[in-house]
């Protein structure tokens, strides 16, 4: 099934985003903290568990009791199964305050001095405005980037610099 919905090009003049075109459409996107708190109560609500457990190898899921296990090892199906051609790809995050009159996202910003060949994304959620744009691949570290943090934000300001009013 298509799950995608109707979508409406705007013409030069509709909009006041700094790009010729610009498309209105209806998307579904999901809050992660709204999410991950109503699952987990579901789970919990139809007699299922949850059991944060670290395993050291395979045999020790297979030794398991529970007829469903829920895979969400991530990165650490890496060690646990030996697969090393698992590596990850770091997106980084920077939040906003929250403002409720943002009811629109953005995805682009590749034209932009600032974030030349790579696009930048701007999403509204109730905990925050969502400022993303990075993709690196196999960087392990957790630690925030702070030129990729400057790159988003600085390509956020020049693309918003140039709406028009």
């Amino acid at each position: 099934a298509n799950l995608r919905t109707e979508r409406v090009v705007l013409p030069p003049g509709e909009h006041p985003f700094p790009t010729k075109f610009a498309i209105r459409r209806t998307t579904l996107r999901i809050e992660p903290s709204i999410y991950l708190e109503a699952l987990m109560r579901d789970v919990k609500l139809f007699g299922g568990r949850i059991v944060i457990r670290k395993f050291e190898n395979p045999r020790e899921l297979m030794a398991l009791s529970e007829p469903i296990i829920v895979n969400c090892t991530g990165l650490g199906a890496r060690d646990l199964f030996g697969d090393k051609t698992l590596v990850p790809l770091k997106g980084q995050l920077t939040v906003l305050v929250p403002q409720s009159e943002v009811e629109y996202q953005t995805s682009g910003g590749v034209n932009l001095p600032s974030t030349p060949g790579i696009g930048i994304h701007m999403m509204p959620r109730s905990d925050g405005i969502i400022l993303g744009g990075t993709s690196q691949r196999d960087v392990w570290t957790m630690e925030p980037d702070e030129a990729e943090r400057r790159r988003v934000v600085e390509g956020h300001i020049e693309l918003f610099s140039k709406m028009k009013s």
